[in-house]
């Protein structure tokens, strides 16, 4: 209550008030001027105006912030997520510190683990990060694969017809179930999101169509990022014609997925 301002001076007119958005105590006085109820007494004539004067008071709720929810997450994918950085001169697809994991953990004040691999895909990254993480010690998990060979339109003979994870075929398709169905294993509580593809060296649109089903499979929620090709959105990439972000894609990036 120490940093109060007033956000209008005297003589102001209206019927709209603009609460500002970091309000969290609103006061305000409305006065209803009816010059019919003005009285002049004495010998000396003065403006004397009766207010029928309306004062209202109401406590402004923050905006709940659902970030908290978020709690420790490890986002899962290849080198979008790792941070792969192209400007042709220092990093030449090194991964940069400034990467999308960081970025979300800056958004959300959440501690965001970057488990990005460039070249991965679910069958790459599954032989050779899977056991380095201890699964039950996040609460969210984010899943980013696809652009590098895509997914095959195969569920039903890779997964749906096997009795078992352990049975998945060994396909991008059956690892990528499979590596969503052994966090589930050890960590039933986890939220787990997985995002669509703007790009890919397989088959894009059968690639998307396949994240579509195992979402709908394991009651995951989507993130689509189907958009966000050099094409609609170049200042992200760089300004060139390159999947991989720069600095400012891998901040709206970390925005959209917050």
């Amino acid at each position: 209550m120490t940093d109060m301002a007033y956000i209008s001076g005297s003589n102001v007119y209206t019927t709209t008030i603009n609460v500002p958005v970091n309000a969290v105590y609103f006061r305000f006085t409305a006065y209803n001027i009816d010059t019919n109820l003005v009285t002049l007494t004495g010998t000396n004539s003065f403006n004397f105006i009766k207010e029928q004067i309306l004062t209202m008071s109401k406590q402004i709720q923050p905006p709940i912030n659902y970030y908290y929810g978020i709690g420790k997450t490890l986002m899962i994918g290849d080198s979008l997520t790792s941070g792969a950085y192209y400007d042709n001169v220092t990093y030449k697809g090194l991964s940069i510190n400034e990467n999308i994991p960081f970025y979300l953990g800056k958004i959300t004040n959440n501690e965001v683990k970057n488990a990005g691999i460039s070249g991965s895909t679910p069958v790459r990254w599954y032989s050779t990060e899977f056991s380095k993480y201890d699964y039950t010690q996040y609460d969210t998990f984010i899943v980013w694969f696809g652009t590098n060979a895509g997914l095959t339109d195969t569920m039903d003979v890779d997964v749906n017809s096997k009795a078992s994870y352990n049975d998945y075929a060994s396909t991008n398709t059956g690892t990528y179930c499979k590596l969503i169905e052994e966090i589930k294993a050890v960590n039933p509580d986890a939220s787990i999101h997985i995002n669509t593809i703007f790009a890919s060296s397989g088959n894009l649109a059968t690639t998307n169509s396949v994240i579509n089903q195992i979402a709908t499979k394991y009651d995951l929620n989507i993130i689509d990022m189907s958009d966000l090709t050099p094409i609609n959105y170049p200042n992200l990439h760089l300004g060139i014609n390159n999947v991989h972000f720069g600095k400012a894609g891998n901040v709206y990036v970390a925005n959209r997925i917050a």
